[in-house]
């Protein structure tokens, strides 16, 4: 694993970078089982190409938290913090459930690999991005404005906008089956 620290534009980031086994486990706090804490004010980034089994979270501070999978993770990835936060699932494997919070501008984007969870947005203005993979679960919108842009790739079970203000986008693909917002 390593973290540093590199530019972007005019801000500092710090970044994480994991190529091996990360592991975690535990049942007597609040953060039992948690591999990876991104709970930090500032802009921060994770990327995974080996294996984390544990959770992910990031929530509390006004932080820009960008979290990347090509690599193999098992557990839930939890974003309730104030700021900007970004889940890329790239060609990796995810077994878990992704959930956002109430910031404005929480982006979930899958281009490849497989998502076997739930992934639901929760009531800021968030985004689901889909342009290949596979999601054996159900993505839901949550209370805010949220847009669902299904573009490619399969969802294996149902997606629904939520209660909030409704934006999507269907696939193009009429090879590739895919089921419609409801």
């Amino acid at each position: 694993s390593r973290v540093g620290y590199k530019t972007v534009g005019d801000r500092k980031v710090r970044v994480a970078k994991r190529s091996g086994i990360l592991s975690a486990s535990g049942s007597s706090s609040a953060h039992s089982g948690t591999a990876v804490d991104l709970d930090f004010a500032g802009t921060q980034a994770f990327t995974n190409t080996g294996t984390v089994l544990g959770n992910i979270i990031d929530g509390g501070v006004a932080s820009v938290a960008t979290i990347t999978d090509s690599g193999t993770m098992t557990g839930n990835i939890t974003l309730t913090g104030a700021g900007v936060e970004t889940v890329i699932i790239t060609d990796g494997t995810l077994t878990g459930n992704i959930s956002t919070g109430s910031a404005v501008g929480d982006i979930v984007t899958h281009t490849g690999g497989t998502i076997t969870g739930n992934i639901t947005l929760g009531s800021g203005t968030d985004v689901f991005n889909q342009t290949g993979g596979t999601v054996t679960g159900t993505v839901i919108g949550g209370t805010g404005t949220d847009t669902l842009n299904l573009g490619g790739g399969q969802i294996i079970g149902a997606t629904t906008l939520g209660t909030g203000g409704k934006k999507g986008r269907y696939p193009l693909h009429p090879r590739r089956r895919q089921a419609k917002p409801e």
